[in-house]
């Protein structure tokens, strides 16, 4: 006998539970195929309702992914909060948060593509109140941390030394410019060696 699968309406969901459901089909998309994969009737196929659901929520699918960015961000801030929760040592903590840092970009290429790829300025994520909210939170972690260890420094400065040194790595890794025997530890130990020497050129 042929198995008859139901789909879900949008009347089917409460109002908050649908745009819940349409931002994890999103981020599974997103895991699993990049950003590019994402498509409104993708995005509904995934979350089990009609094609027309997701305009209930989202004008288009720009918006779509600047709210799934909006979670990126903030599991990238979970896990930069979570390497210095115990950090006492100022330097130490700095060097958590960029193996942090490197280690959410090669555990989740798909949502470090959606929130730091090179479409970020067509989605105009700065312009989306809670996308650009999350993103400033991520960042000030590091900032704050950098300030702890060098107060006279050029903050701005030392922290995009510091992004490019890491998105310089991850990417390398993620398109294996770096060899087939090149491990992800491997890469944690590039990256922190490269921000370690950074911070002396400033300490």
């Amino acid at each position: 006998m042929a198995t008859v699968t139901l789909r879900k309406t949008a009347g089917q969901y409460h109002h908050g539970d649908l745009r819940d459901a349409l931002l994890r089909a999103t981020g599974a998309i997103v895991k699993r195929d990049g950003p590019a994969a994402v498509t409104m009737r993708a995005v509904a196929k995934r979350a089990g309702v009609s094609e027309a659901a997701p305009y209930h929520h989202f004008t288009d699918k720009r918006e779509l992914l600047a709210a799934a960015a909006a979670q990126g961000f903030r599991a990238l801030g979970a896990a930069l909060a979570a390497s210095v929760e115990n950090a006492v040592d100022p330097r130490d903590a700095v060097l958590a948060l960029a193996e942090a840092w490197l280690r959410f970009a090669l555990a989740e290429p798909g949502y470090y593509r959606l929130i730091l790829g090179a479409h970020v300025a067509d989605l105009d994520l700065a312009a989306i109140p809670e996308t650009r909210a999350a993103g400033q939170a991520a960042r000030d972690l590091v900032l704050d941390r950098i300030r702890a260890y060098l107060p006279d420094a050029d903050l701005r400065l030392v922290f995009h030394l510091t992004w490019a040194q890491l998105h310089g790595t991850a990417s390398l890794f993620v398109e294996r410019e770096l060899g087939e025997g090149f491990t992800e530890d491997n890469a944690v130990a590039l990256a922190r060696d490269g921000v370690a020497r950074l911070l002396a050129t400033f300490a």
